[in-house]
């Protein structure tokens, strides 16, 4: 079983899909954390360091237009001469950077969109739009700061022992084409890309979900929520990846 989770109108929620080369073959388990909304209070953008959120490097088709990069942090912050760079995992040389410019809208998510060679986008709610073509995993992407520090990294897809890994303690999974890859909340970093992010099924550009601020006494509830999640996550019967798409966007 490989762990994807989603984002829906009402908050986030995972899934447990076992793929083959023909899709989604032995199950699939939908848990939708509907009930976000009674443990927490509130899921706004917060002051927070600037983060790389969402990577989508490898659309279903063509890539050129449609892949981009989500940054998470202050709203109104100048964002002007950071820069995103792109380190390959064979040999750790950069093989993508961007000059970054413009100031972080409200919601504290801001979207770095590919162009094609005619300066057309396909990605929603950007902010930025530059050409490049970050590489399929097992890469890694910095992201520095005007000053020339690091900010954040993160590498993602599975590093042998000789390859170069550039991001921040384990590497992130690799997501399969159409997918992307997420952090579980936007502004939170504890260092480590394996815990910080997952496969986000259907990418969401210019949207993410915040570390919500826990209210007295929610702690067994998500305990509750945890074990019911295993608990379906054993009783999974097989669906197919159209019945996984149309339940996702009926939630």
């Amino acid at each position: 079983m490989r762990p994807y989770f989603f984002r829906s109108r009402r908050g986030m929620g995972f899934m447990f899909l076992s793929l083959d080369r023909v899709g989604v073959r032995h199950g699939c388990t939908l848990v939708l954390l509907s009930f976000i909304g009674f443990l927490f209070s509130g899921s706004a953008a917060q002051a927070v360091p600037l983060l790389i959120s969402e990577v989508f490097y490898d659309a279903e088709s063509s890539d050129d237009g449609q892949v981009f990069v989500e940054l998470a942090g202050a709203p109104g912050m100048s964002l002007d001469g950071f820069r995103l760079e792109g380190i390959n995992g064979f040999d750790g040389g950069v093989t993508t950077e961007l000059v970054l410019s413009g100031v972080m809208p409200e919601n504290g998510v801001f979207v770095v969109a590919d162009v094609t060679g005619g300066g057309v986008s396909f990605v929603d709610n950007a902010d930025l739009f530059l050409e490049f073509d970050f590489q399929n995993g097992p890469d890694s992407m910095v992201l520095w700061s005007a000053e020339d520090t690091v900010l954040d990294a993160v590498g993602y897809g599975a590093f042998s022992g000789i390859q170069f890994f550039a991001g921040e303690g384990s590497s992130a999974p690799d997501a399969r084409a159409g997918s992307s890859v997420a952090r579980f909340f936007a502004d939170l970093d504890t260092d480590d890309n394996a815990q910080d992010f997952g496969v986000l099924y259907a990418p969401t550009p210019g949207t993410a979900e915040f570390l919500p601020i826990p209210e007295p006494g929610t702690g067994l509830l998500v305990g509750s929520a945890l074990g019911m999640l295993a608990l379906l996550r054993r009783k999974t019967k097989g669906i197919s990846p159209q019945h996984v798409s149309e339940t996702v966007d009926s939630i």
